[in-house]
């Protein structure tokens, strides 16, 4: 009778939770706290839904919301926060299964029971669990693992008590940002939404009982010759001060040597994983011989809290060491052009990029940042008062520490940039304003810098319009062809 949807059509810079009536159309603000919600599951019998309130990219507040009365209760305690992230309910309403790294450095399933309010464990992997479904009948509960980037999917019989892991599916992903994994109605199929490091998503129906699978879609719109594609190598980097820095390395075929850019992933609390990544950008790379190395720095998601925490207000900091030990790491390799290394990298890959030819100038022949701040003191006074306090937490508090963040970002080393450098920017983007970029890219135009610079009038923090995401690959793969090849 109803659908339950996040909207920040109130305030931009928040999420409410909105419960419209289907056969009316009338539309219920249920939650409209000011802060960032999320719409999770509803109750067989429709009477709850269960709703995420995201603290930080570490602490989430489950809440309960009485769908009729409108009442809310916390399910967690505001004060003793973790990452719990409700997913899916019980059949009878007796409770649901709920992802949390509570007391654990990664991310376990669960079983909360509504009666006794109590979190009981279900699946404690050394890995962190990423997302949950069950079917209709409650017979079947499947998860996914996050096993060094890779997706590894669980099915549990709930009435044998029998779990296996599906080996038939690719070594992939599933989305990001949750879900992948659907149960049919009549509870004998799952469909899997997969994308690995040559393929783009796809989608694959097994076979609850005998875990048989087989491929649904085929989403490229022309052929390909796969054995051209290139599947990465899992690495291990040593940094300064001895942890291990997980990577994909991806060499192009041939014997070399080749030129290689080092690819740095957003967040900076996200994680590098085996995807076709960029929509095939790493690919294009390839097939014009330049190798990419994708590294999971410190603060990357996936290897515990622990790791991921070591960004927090350091952004410039340790994260510069890494950079360095990655760059060494591709100019030991003897089919790697030392002299020929770029770096690539969007939102807090583009700080990293900017970073990297500001700080560690001697080592860069060409560089791509795609809406990446310059300067973490304005970044952090350009957030809205909802973003802020979470920023002075993860970055920093520029009433307090200002001259700290100026020593941490690239905008104060601007003089030392002396790479072609290619910056591309959304006009409308709320994250990174585009004076982030302006800023810099006129400095570097006073100084005589080689400076491409493009704004993306109609976009914000990325790119919504497909043709705008392929220009902006496509120009970018080419100024490393430009800068890197000849």
């Amino acid at each position: 009778q109803y659908i339950a949807y996040a909207g920040n059509d109130r305030d931009p810079y928040a999420q409410d939770i909105i419960v419209r009536e289907v056969p009316t159309g009338e539309d219920d603000r249920a939650v409209a706290d000011g802060r960032i919600n999320f719409a999770g599951s509803r109750s067989h019998d429709g009477k709850f839904l269960l709703v995420a309130d995201g603290r930080s990219n570490l602490e989430v507040l489950p809440k309960l919301l009485h769908v009729q009365t409108g009442e809310i209760e916390d399910l967690g305690d505001p004060d003793d926060l973790a990452n719990d992230r409700p997913a899916v309910w019980a059949p009878d309403g007796s409770g649901f299964w709920m992802v949390t790294d509570r007391d654990s450095e990664h991310d376990w399933l669960g079983f909360y029971d509504l009666a006794t309010r109590t979190l009981a464990p279900v699946a404690q992997p050394d890995w962190s669990i990423e997302t949950v479904d069950l079917s209709k009948d409650g017979k079947w509960l499947v998860w996914s693992v996050n096993e060094n980037g890779f997706s590894r999917i669980q099915v549990l019989n709930r009435e044998t008590n029998e779990q296996t892991e599906l080996t038939g599916l690719p070594g992939g992903t599933l989305p990001s940002f949750g879900g992948g994994l659907y149960l049919s109605p009549d509870n004998a199929t799952m469909v899997a939404q997969l994308v690995t490091p040559t393929k783009p998503n796809e989608l694959y129906v097994v076979e609850l009982e005998t875990g048989a699978t087989r491929r649904l879609t085929a989403s490229r719109l022309r052929p390909i010759d796969e054995s051209l594609l290139v599947e990465p190598e899992q690495v291990e980097i040593e940094a300064f001060d001895g942890l291990t820095i997980p990577a994909l390395l991806f060499k192009p075929h041939g014997d070399g040597p080749f030129p290689a850019v080092l690819s740095i992933h957003g967040g900076p609390e996200a994680q590098e994983r085996p995807t076709y990544a960029y929509r095939g950008f790493y690919q294009f790379l390839l097939s014009r011989g330049i190798a990419v190395l994708a590294p999971n720095i410190r603060g990357s998601s996936g290897y515990g809290k622990s790791y991921q925490k070591l960004i927090h207000r350091d952004l410039g900091g340790n994260d510069v060491k890494d950079f360095e030990a990655c760059a060494n790491d591709l100019r030991s390799l003897p089919w790697v052009d030392s002299n020929k290394l770029g770096v690539f990298g969007g939102s807090y890959g583009g700080f990293a990029v900017l970073t990297c030819v500001s700080r560690l100038p001697q080592y860069w022949a060409a560089a791509v940042d795609i809406v990446g701040p310059s300067n973490l003191v304005t970044l952090i006074r350009s957030f809205p008062p909802t973003w802020r306090d979470v920023a002075k937490t993860t970055f920093g508090d520029p009433d307090t520490e200002e001259e700290d963040l100026l020593r941490r970002s690239p905008i104060t080393y601007v003089d030392q940039i002396v790479a072609p450098l290619y910056v591309i920017q959304g006009a409308n983007d709320p994250r990174v304003v585009q004076a982030e970029s302006d800023t810099i890219v006129e400095k570097l135009r006073e100084r005589g810098v080689d400076v491409k610079y493009d704004i993306y009038h109609d976009e914000g923090h990325g790119f919504t319009k497909v043709e705008n995401d392929i220009k902006a690959m496509r120009d970018s793969g080419q100024f490393f062809i430009d800068h890197l090849v000849g």
